[in-house]
Protein backbone atom coordinates (compact mmCIF):
# COMPACT_ATOMS: atom_id res chain seq x y z
CA UNK A 1 0.00 0.00 0.00
CA UNK A 2 1.56 3.37 -0.90
CA UNK A 3 0.24 6.35 0.80
CA UNK A 4 1.44 10.26 0.92
CA UNK A 5 2.80 11.98 3.85
CA UNK A 6 0.47 14.65 5.19
CA UNK A 7 2.45 18.18 5.15
CA UNK A 8 1.38 18.39 8.66
CA UNK A 9 4.06 15.40 9.37
CA UNK A 10 7.09 17.92 9.59
CA UNK A 11 10.59 17.93 10.63
CA UNK A 12 13.50 20.04 11.34
CA UNK A 13 16.01 21.31 8.35
CA UNK A 14 18.37 18.86 6.81
CA UNK A 15 16.64 16.14 7.60
CA UNK A 16 17.07 12.75 5.89
CA UNK A 17 13.09 12.98 4.45
CA UNK A 18 10.82 10.48 2.24
CA UNK A 19 9.71 12.42 -0.83
CA UNK A 20 6.94 11.08 -3.27
CA UNK A 21 4.75 7.82 -2.75
CA UNK A 22 6.45 5.94 0.78
CA UNK A 23 5.60 2.88 2.20
CA UNK A 24 4.41 2.40 5.76
CA UNK A 25 4.95 -0.06 7.87
CA UNK A 26 2.52 -2.70 8.86
CA UNK A 27 2.16 -1.09 12.38
CA UNK A 28 1.21 2.62 11.13
CA UNK A 29 -0.90 1.10 8.32
CA UNK A 30 -3.02 -0.36 10.78
CA UNK A 31 -2.90 2.81 13.02
CA UNK A 32 -4.26 5.37 9.99
CA UNK A 33 -6.55 2.88 8.61
CA UNK A 34 -8.14 2.76 12.20
CA UNK A 35 -8.66 6.18 12.36
CA UNK A 36 -5.72 7.36 13.68
CA UNK A 37 -6.26 4.99 16.85
CA UNK A 38 -3.30 3.39 18.71
CA UNK A 39 -3.62 -0.59 18.51
CA UNK A 40 -2.21 -0.93 22.07
CA UNK A 41 -4.68 0.74 24.07
CA UNK A 42 -7.71 1.79 21.67
CA UNK A 43 -6.11 5.79 22.28
CA UNK A 44 -7.66 8.04 19.53
CA UNK A 45 -7.20 11.50 18.39
CA UNK A 46 -8.99 12.52 14.91
CA UNK A 47 -7.02 16.11 14.99
CA UNK A 48 -3.94 16.09 16.26
CA UNK A 49 -3.39 12.35 15.81
CA UNK A 50 -3.12 9.82 18.81
CA UNK A 51 0.77 9.78 18.46
CA UNK A 52 3.62 11.52 18.84
CA UNK A 53 6.62 11.26 15.89
CA UNK A 54 9.81 10.86 17.36
CA UNK A 55 13.46 11.09 15.76
CA UNK A 56 16.06 8.08 16.22
CA UNK A 57 17.71 10.17 19.39
CA UNK A 58 13.89 10.61 21.47
CA UNK A 59 13.87 14.12 20.24
CA UNK A 60 10.05 15.35 19.14
CA UNK A 61 9.05 16.03 15.31
CA UNK A 62 6.90 18.89 15.60
CA UNK A 63 4.97 20.61 12.66
CA UNK A 64 6.63 23.88 13.86
CA UNK A 65 9.78 22.69 13.30
CA UNK A 66 10.64 23.91 9.60
CA UNK A 67 8.83 22.80 6.47
CA UNK A 68 9.28 18.99 5.09
CA UNK A 69 8.17 15.54 5.34
CA UNK A 70 8.86 12.68 8.06
CA UNK A 71 12.28 11.27 7.85
CA UNK A 72 12.75 7.76 6.86
CA UNK A 73 13.28 6.50 10.51
CA UNK A 74 11.05 7.96 12.04
CA UNK A 75 9.23 6.45 15.09
CA UNK A 76 5.34 6.55 16.14
CA UNK A 77 5.15 6.91 20.33
CA UNK A 78 1.33 6.70 21.17
CA UNK A 79 1.00 9.68 23.96
CA UNK A 80 -1.14 7.36 25.88
CA UNK A 81 0.40 3.81 26.45
CA UNK A 82 3.47 5.37 24.94
CA UNK A 83 4.21 2.05 22.70
CA UNK A 84 6.61 2.80 19.98
CA UNK A 85 6.92 1.49 16.08
CA UNK A 86 8.14 2.94 12.98
CA UNK A 87 6.42 4.44 10.37
CA UNK A 88 7.96 3.46 7.29
CA UNK A 89 8.73 0.16 6.40
CA UNK A 90 11.97 -0.92 7.00
CA UNK A 91 12.42 1.18 9.48
CA UNK A 92 12.50 -1.18 12.45
CA UNK A 93 16.59 -0.09 12.82
CA UNK A 94 15.41 3.09 14.29
CA UNK A 95 14.27 2.15 17.66
CA UNK A 96 17.96 1.12 17.92
CA UNK A 97 20.96 2.68 17.42
CA UNK A 98 23.66 1.09 15.08
CA UNK A 99 25.83 -1.55 16.55
CA UNK A 100 23.69 -2.06 19.65
CA UNK A 101 21.14 -5.02 20.32
CA UNK A 102 17.63 -4.59 19.21
CA UNK A 103 15.22 -4.88 21.74
CA UNK A 104 11.40 -5.29 20.91
CA UNK A 105 8.83 -5.18 23.76
CA UNK A 106 6.00 -7.94 22.90
CA UNK A 107 2.71 -7.90 25.57
CA UNK A 108 0.80 -10.39 25.94
CA UNK A 109 -1.83 -10.71 28.75
CA UNK A 110 -3.38 -8.80 31.84
CA UNK A 111 -4.02 -9.11 35.47
CA UNK A 112 -5.50 -8.03 38.33
CA UNK A 113 -3.76 -8.34 41.87
CA UNK A 114 -5.63 -7.20 44.98
CA UNK A 115 -3.38 -4.33 46.40
CA UNK A 116 -5.05 -3.31 49.67
CA UNK A 117 -8.53 -2.53 51.10
CA UNK A 118 -9.96 0.83 53.36
CA UNK A 119 -12.76 0.58 55.01
CA UNK A 120 -15.56 3.08 56.07
CA UNK A 121 -18.25 2.80 58.40
CA UNK A 122 -21.11 5.26 58.39
CA UNK A 123 -23.49 4.69 61.71
CA UNK A 124 -26.65 5.77 61.27
CA UNK A 125 -28.44 3.01 63.55
CA UNK A 126 -30.07 5.88 65.66
CA UNK A 127 -31.01 8.14 62.98
CA UNK A 128 -34.43 8.61 61.94
CA UNK A 129 -34.04 9.54 58.63
CA UNK A 130 -31.36 8.70 55.72
CA UNK A 131 -27.70 9.39 55.78
CA UNK A 132 -26.35 10.79 53.02
CA UNK A 133 -22.36 10.69 52.44
CA UNK A 134 -20.19 11.91 49.94
CA UNK A 135 -16.54 10.70 49.91
CA UNK A 136 -13.67 11.72 47.76
CA UNK A 137 -10.74 8.65 47.69
CA UNK A 138 -7.19 9.78 46.55
CA UNK A 139 -4.80 6.33 46.10
CA UNK A 140 -1.42 7.10 44.61
CA UNK A 141 0.42 4.71 43.14
CA UNK A 142 4.19 3.36 41.29
CA UNK A 143 4.03 2.38 37.92
CA UNK A 144 6.46 -0.69 38.67
CA UNK A 145 8.67 -2.68 36.60
CA UNK A 146 9.36 -6.37 37.32
CA UNK A 147 11.53 -9.28 35.43
CA UNK A 148 10.96 -12.61 35.79
CA UNK A 149 14.74 -13.46 34.95
CA UNK A 150 14.36 -16.70 36.25
CA UNK A 151 12.26 -17.73 33.35
CA UNK A 152 14.41 -15.77 30.72
CA UNK A 153 15.97 -17.38 27.58
CA UNK A 154 19.25 -16.77 26.25
CA UNK A 155 20.74 -18.65 22.87
CA UNK A 156 23.47 -18.00 20.23
CA UNK A 157 21.17 -18.61 16.84
CA UNK A 158 24.73 -18.58 14.71
CA UNK A 159 27.76 -19.92 17.19
CA UNK A 160 28.66 -21.36 20.05
CA UNK A 161 30.40 -18.63 21.63
CA UNK A 162 30.05 -17.88 25.48
CA UNK A 163 27.39 -15.53 26.09
CA UNK A 164 26.57 -12.44 28.16
CA UNK A 165 24.59 -13.48 31.87
CA UNK A 166 21.14 -13.05 32.07
CA UNK A 167 21.61 -9.88 33.93
CA UNK A 168 23.00 -7.97 31.15
CA UNK A 169 19.98 -9.02 29.03
CA UNK A 170 17.62 -7.82 32.14
CA UNK A 171 19.57 -4.45 32.29
CA UNK A 172 18.70 -3.85 28.46
CA UNK A 173 15.14 -5.26 28.88
CA UNK A 174 14.61 -3.31 31.76
CA UNK A 175 16.00 -0.16 29.72
CA UNK A 176 13.57 -0.94 26.60
CA UNK A 177 10.59 -1.48 28.70
CA UNK A 178 10.95 1.88 30.72
CA UNK A 179 11.23 3.34 27.07
CA UNK A 180 8.23 1.88 25.84
CA UNK A 181 5.81 2.83 28.73
CA UNK A 182 7.26 5.95 29.95
CA UNK A 183 8.17 4.79 33.72
CA UNK A 184 11.24 6.58 35.73
CA UNK A 185 11.62 5.67 39.14
CA UNK A 186 10.07 8.08 40.17
CA UNK A 187 6.67 7.52 38.00
CA UNK A 188 3.57 7.50 40.35
CA UNK A 189 0.21 8.18 39.39
CA UNK A 190 -2.85 9.34 41.71
CA UNK A 191 -6.32 7.46 41.47
CA UNK A 192 -8.94 9.48 42.54
CA UNK A 193 -12.68 8.55 42.55
CA UNK A 194 -15.98 10.00 44.02
CA UNK A 195 -18.54 8.12 45.52
CA UNK A 196 -21.81 8.88 47.21
CA UNK A 197 -23.49 6.73 49.54
CA UNK A 198 -27.15 6.96 51.54
CA UNK A 199 -27.78 4.96 54.63
CA UNK A 200 -31.23 3.96 55.27
CA UNK A 201 -32.30 4.84 59.41
CA UNK A 202 -31.31 2.05 61.95
CA UNK A 203 -28.87 0.72 59.14
CA UNK A 204 -24.79 0.55 59.80
CA UNK A 205 -23.03 0.37 56.99
CA UNK A 206 -19.69 -0.77 56.10
CA UNK A 207 -17.82 0.06 53.13
CA UNK A 208 -14.53 -1.26 52.07
CA UNK A 209 -12.57 0.33 49.29
CA UNK A 210 -11.11 -2.48 47.50
CA UNK A 211 -7.78 -1.32 45.63
CA UNK A 212 -6.09 -3.82 42.89
CA UNK A 213 -3.02 -2.70 40.34
CA UNK A 214 -3.33 -4.03 36.96
CA UNK A 215 0.07 -5.75 35.31
CA UNK A 216 0.58 -5.18 31.79
CA UNK A 217 2.53 -8.53 31.33
CA UNK A 218 5.00 -9.28 27.90
CA UNK A 219 8.52 -10.28 26.91
CA UNK A 220 11.22 -8.26 25.92
CA UNK A 221 13.52 -9.98 22.91
CA UNK A 222 16.73 -8.55 22.63
CA UNK A 223 18.75 -9.86 19.61
CA UNK A 224 22.32 -9.32 19.08
CA UNK A 225 24.41 -8.04 16.17
CA UNK A 226 26.46 -11.33 16.96
CA UNK A 227 23.10 -13.48 16.73
CA UNK A 228 22.71 -13.69 20.07
CA UNK A 229 19.07 -13.85 20.95
CA UNK A 230 17.32 -13.82 24.58
CA UNK A 231 13.64 -13.40 26.34
CA UNK A 232 12.89 -11.85 29.37
CA UNK A 233 9.34 -12.00 30.34
CA UNK A 234 8.14 -8.27 32.19
CA UNK A 235 5.43 -7.40 33.47
CA UNK A 236 4.47 -3.56 34.55
CA UNK A 237 1.77 -2.02 36.54
CA UNK A 238 -0.57 0.40 34.12
CA UNK A 239 -3.45 0.84 36.45
CA UNK A 240 -5.00 0.95 39.91
CA UNK A 241 -8.77 0.38 39.73
CA UNK A 242 -11.22 0.68 42.75
CA UNK A 243 -13.96 -1.42 43.47
CA UNK A 244 -16.44 -1.18 46.47
CA UNK A 245 -17.83 -3.80 48.71
CA UNK A 246 -20.80 -3.19 51.81
CA UNK A 247 -22.36 -4.73 54.42
CA UNK A 248 -25.64 -3.36 56.32
CA UNK A 249 -26.38 -4.09 59.89
CA UNK A 250 -29.70 -2.93 61.55
CA UNK A 251 -30.74 -2.14 64.94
Amino acid sequence: MKSRVGLRELVARGADVVKGDVHWSDDHRAYVKAGLKCQSCGNQDRIRGAVQYRLPDGSEISAGQSMGLLPKDAIAECRSCARRWPVFQGGTAALTRAGESAVETIETERSVEPHHSDPLELDNLGGTSPLKHTVTITQEWTQTIELDTEKSKVENTTSGADLPGVGTYGRKAEDAVKRTYSVSEQTKKVLTREFSFEVPPGTKRVVSFNYARVWQHGIARISGSDGSMAEVPFRVAVDMTVNLAQRDTTA
